[in-house]
């Protein structure tokens, strides 16, 4: 083709306005662009006719229908190996910016197609401006494949040095060689979230973004891909039996539930890949997408039809290839369906291949790529026969192995880096299936060893930071906080594995075993029956099936054995797993189900303690500077600013719908026991789109005594945030749990609102219908609506028969309403979508009580005790002797006495002021005691976690610990009156004056240190 200019009349547009006014270079360019928004990019999708290109001589274009990744068409661009150039006189914009709060850059996308690789030869890439032939910024493409690949290039890191905006682009083809490519989709420039973008084994970033999480040396995303050379030693036989042993025992496991397959349905899927076979046997069919590079058109009018074509995206094509090898291993060899599923498993993977599911290639961008991979995965492990009797299974293999890096646990942090509920959850198993499918036996074998001891490693990194991975108190951190959402998948996951390695002398770690066992049963300490609290869910308020979804998790870790190998079947794990699915009796027949956790825990990381009797569960919850409140992404959780404001949630055993939680009508400023601004639904959303709220506070924290009774304590001290006159409340709050009593209290209450009271919320529950009634002091109230406000002494009790016993203070306000809300997610199933901004509305009837402290209080404070679903002999014996005492309840302590058993919310370095032993303390902390006349048990926790710092979130408004936050262990001293010895207990120097005790004892990561003195 020569060098006349020719028009496109086929254009695809972006919807968001660029900066920059284009210049418009020609009136063939002028009549081009008429046809898309004013001011937008656009992908040249070559459909009809050619866009206004400029070819050298030894440079033929052309428009091909032989190859195309959307559509019917691609530019096929051949060249004699003379060089040359193609040039695109077009306004392309090249400056970074900020959507919607988060960091974009100005992109170079386009995709490629190579029949063949042509090894050592380069595509270089070029951008200028009018007036210079000298371009601008510039990368080099190689050409050492086969299929198709795409590319995602920012400018910012690119060789050269990019102006704001560019006037043309131009591809160099090489001197050498004659070559020929294919092109679709060329999009000259867009925003795409700064973060992403990757490069792969065709280009290379030659310049670093410190907003990028694709670095050079150790990366940042979890998802990236790689490939290295293993070693292939000579393997004895018993490890050549052990490597059998767990292939066949992890397919048995994935083959367990395997049934007669829908052979119709299955074909129906497979048709409409539109598969044809050339005549060499290579295929032609639809493109096989990843979802996330697809990322890159939204807001394009090509976004509809790419999204049609995501049906047929990785994770689609991995469930039908999944489906077709577990129908492949149905059939016996001898039957004709097995051989046509096997002619579709082929067909299948030769067109993954070709799409750029290929070694080398990184799909513009890999973020999530666990969760969109995983069947993809299974289907290769469970073909690797067949697809090495097709010579395919090394070529798939390799590409499986890249795509998730599964040889990334040679690297020496790869513990560290993949210490991620996400990797459990969505990479690990997936891994090791990469690592199976190779053929070499040594090279897999030697491979697998590696990869177990990496895997063992990550399981206990524990490191002190809100890095993810299990932590030391059984919290699990993703998103840098305690997120039983995301805790789920991950133990799933690692519990099969835990089982499938359990029978193998590859058996993971004691170490491991202890770690996950801890997180395993933490999870049913914190949750009633299968519900956890909203306060610690994250952007997931109405957590639906909670501890259900982790039954597979209790029975596979409970055949994986006891942590020191003694016994085929854990029995704690098995007796809490039959409490929780009384059906699992049958495959854990010796066992028998254990009774409902009693006792007290305490959750540091996660600025949480969890207090249990009988059947019930009650959970205080704060945030601090290490620790953030909730998560809130956009719409979800919109409204979600409360979530952990000193809440204090009780679980019946029917859970949070027990508990009187309700989507409708939610009144999200009024969580239970929170201290907050009552603020109108429309003010409670914060101004960042992506909010993980913190404070500058370290005092959060609980203790135990011995585990049986407890103390949560926290400085509640909002962020004053600009522009938002309601912020920065502040308040001293803390729980002493006694058995079946929580006394709670609050001091130095100030709040800086002109306009909304300050409340602290007893309850707020869904009334079962408006007869319901609710009982205050001796009257039972069933009309509604009802409101009350009274300042005298009363009682109250709630639907779950908890006893509120509230003494004269501020006004007690108890009120029975319908409430107007918003749900939690933009979309309601079922639901007409809100015509409003907004989320959905919500309705509901409630019973609500809260302590209401007026608008700009100072120095307000407040008390009140719950006897938690006591009979009624018991509840009049409470009236008339509760064994309670508040010794003091002020700005500097909140000291309750509980028969010999004494709680101290220590918020300054100053000892009570009511009689105590304790005479002196060297910084604000949390003890609890309990005396006899030979003896005192004395408990403490200093609550400050001390996290190191520097790490965190990208986004503006997740959370990031600054560092400097001290050393993670700190000196403390604790003079007491009297002299003591030390019986027992944790590690401490004991000195002695003429009548004082003084202990010196090392704290960290918020553990509750225990002695037992003798007087």
């Amino acid at each position: 083709m020569d060098g006349t200019l020719k028009t496109c009349l086929t254009t695809h547009t972006i919807t968001h306005t660029v900066t920059t006014a284009f210049t418009i270079c020609s009136v063939l360019l002028l009549a081009f662009t008429k046809l898309s928004v004013a001011n937008s990019p656009i992908v040249f999708d070559f459909e009809n006719t050619l866009p206004p290109f400029e070819n050298s001589e030894g440079v033929d274009i052309k428009r091909s229908s032989i190859e195309a990744v959307h559509g019917h068409h691609s530019l096929s661009i051949q060249w004699n190996g003379k060089g040359g150039t193609l040039k695109l006189t077009h306004p392309i914009e090249a400056s970074n910016q900020i959507i919607k709060q988060r960091k974009h850059a100005a992109v170079f996308h386009l995709w490629i197609f190579s029949d063949s690789p042509q090894n050592h030869q380069k595509l270089r890439f070029e951008f200028g401006r009018n007036g210079s032939n000298t371009p601008d910024a510039w990368f080099d493409y190689t050409l050492n494949f086969s299929g198709w690949r795409t590319m995602m290039v920012p400018f910012n890191r690119m060789q050269g040095t990019p102006p704001a905006q560019f006037d043309w682009m131009q591809i160099r083809t090489p001197n050498g060689k004659p070559g020929k490519v294919a092109i679709d989709l060329l999009l000259p420039s867009t925003q795409f979230d700064r973060r992403h973008p990757s490069h792969d084994q065709s280009y290379q970033f030659t310049k670093d973004d410190p907003h990028s999480r694709i670095r050079e040396g150790k990366p940042l995303d979890l998802y990236h891909q790689s490939i290295r050379q293993i070693p292939n030693p000579p393997i004895s036989p018993q490890q050549s039996h052990t490597l059998k042993l767990l292939e066949d025992t992890l397919e048995a496991t994935l083959l367990k539930s395997n049934t007669s397959p829908n052979l119709q349905a299955i074909r129906n899927k497979y048709a409409q890949y539109q598969i044809t076979i050339k005549p060499d046997g290579s295929v032609n069919g639809r493109h096989i997408f990843y979802l996330h590079t697809t990322d890159i058109y939204k807001g394009l009018e090509i976004e509809e039809s790419i999204r049609l074509e995501l049906q047929y995206d990785l994770k689609n094509t991995g469930k039908l290839l999944l489906q077709l090898a577990k129908a492949w291993h149905f059939y016996q060899a001898n039957q004709s369906e097995k051989q046509e599923l096997a002619e579709m498993i082929i067909n299948l993977n030769k067109l993954l291949l070709k799409s750029g599911w290929h070694l080398g290639h990184g799909q513009g961008t890999l973020h999530h790529f666990g969760y969109s991979s995983r069947e993809y995965y299974t289907a290769g492990f469970l073909t690797r026969v067949l697809l090495e009797k097709h010579h395919l299974r090394d070529k798939v293999a390799r590409s499986l192995q890249w795509f998730n890096d599964a040889h990334y646990c040679f690297a020496p942090f790869a513990s560290t880096h993949y210490a991620n509920l996400d990797y459990f959850n969505t990479l690990a198993k997936p891994q090791l299936q990469a690592i199976l499918m190779t053929h070499n036996e040594g090279e897999r074998f030697y491979a697998l060893k590696q990869w177990r001891t990496m895997l063992c490693a990550t399981i206990t990194n524990d490191r002190h930071g809100n890095n993810g991975g299990f932590k030391e108190d059984g919290t699990a951190f993703h998103h840098w906080g305690h997120y039983p959402a995301y805790e789920t998948g991950a133990l799933n996951a690692l519990a099969s594995l835990f089982r499938v390695f359990s029978q193998t002398e590859l058996r993971l770690s004691e170490e491991a075993y202890r770690s996950f066992h801890k997180a395993l049963l933490s999870m049913r300490v914190m949750s009633n029956l299968y519900s956890w609290p909203r306060s610690i869910s994250g952007r997931h308020p109405y957590p639906q099936d909670g501890l259900k979804a982790i039954r597979s998790a209790f029975l596979d870790f409970a055949h994986a054995g006891n942590p020191d190998n003694t016994l085929t079947i854990d029995p704690d794990v098995a007796s809490a797993a039959l409490r929780l699915f009384p059906e699992l009796k049958d495959e854990l027949p010796q066992c028998s189900p254990e009774s409902s956790p009693n006792g007290h825990w305490t959750f540091p990381y996660a600025h949480m303690n969890a207090h249990r009797r009988a059947d019930w569960l009650a959970l205080a919850r704060g945030h601090s500077r290490y620790v953030w409140a909730s998560e809130i992404y956009g719409p979800v959780n919109h409204y979600g600013r409360y979530q952990s404001h000193g809440t204090l949630e009780i679980l019946p055993l029917d859970g949070l719908a027990g508990s009187g939680v309700s989507e409708d009508g939610w009144d999200w400023s009024r969580p239970p026991g929170a201290t907050i601004t009552h603020l109108p639904i429309d003010q409670l959303p914060f101004e960042k789109v992506i909010m993980m709220p913190t404070t500058e506070e370290t005092f959060v924290g609980s203790t135990h005594l011995n585990n049986t009774n407890g103390l949560f304590a926290m400085r509640l001290r909002e962020k004053v945030e600009q522009g938002n006159p309601n912020s920065g409340l502040h308040a001293l709050k803390s729980y002493s749990f006694f058995d079946d009593t929580i006394i709670c209290l609050g001091s130095a209450i100030s709040g800086p609102s002109p306009s909304y009271p300050v409340e602290t919320v007893l309850f707020q529950q869904a009334l079962p219908d408006r007869k319901s009634h609710t009982q205050l002091n001796t009257s039972q109230i069933t009309k509604f609506p009802y409101s009350e406000t009274t300042n005298a002494p009363c009682e109250i009790i709630d639907i779950m028969g908890n006893y509120y016993f509230v003494p004269s203070q501020d006004a007690l306000n108890i009120k029975r309403q319908t409430q107007k809300s918003r749900y939690h997610y933009p979309s309601r199933k079922g639901y007409p979508v809100s015509s409003t901004q907004g989320n959905p509305h919500t309705q509901g009837d409630y019973q609500v009580a809260y302590l209401n402290h007026g608008i700009t209080p100072t120095n307000a404070k407040y008390h009140y005790s719950i006897l938690v679903n006591p009979t009624k002999e018991r509840a009049n014996a409470f009236r008339n002797n509760s064994n309670i005492k508040i010794l003091q309840h002020d700005d500097k302590a909140h000291v309750v006495q509980h028969k010999q058993s004494t709680t101290y919310a220590l918020f300054t370095p100053h000892p009570p002021k009511a009689k105590s032993p304790i005479l002196k303390i060297s910084a604000p902390c949390l003890i609890m005691t309990h005396e006899t006349d030979a003896s005192l048990q004395l408990n403490l926790c200093d609550p400050d976690l001390r996290m190191p710092g520097n790490e965190g979130g990208m986004i503006p408004g997740e959370i990031f610990v600054k560092p400097g936050n001290g050393n993670e262990q700190a000196t403390f001293s604790i003079t007491l009156k009297g002299i003591y010895s030390l019986s027992q207990g944790d590690a401490a120097e004991i000195s002695h004056t003429s009548d004082t005790t003084t202990l010196r004892c090392t704290t960290r990561r918020g553990r509750t240190l225990s002695w037992t003195l003798n007087k």
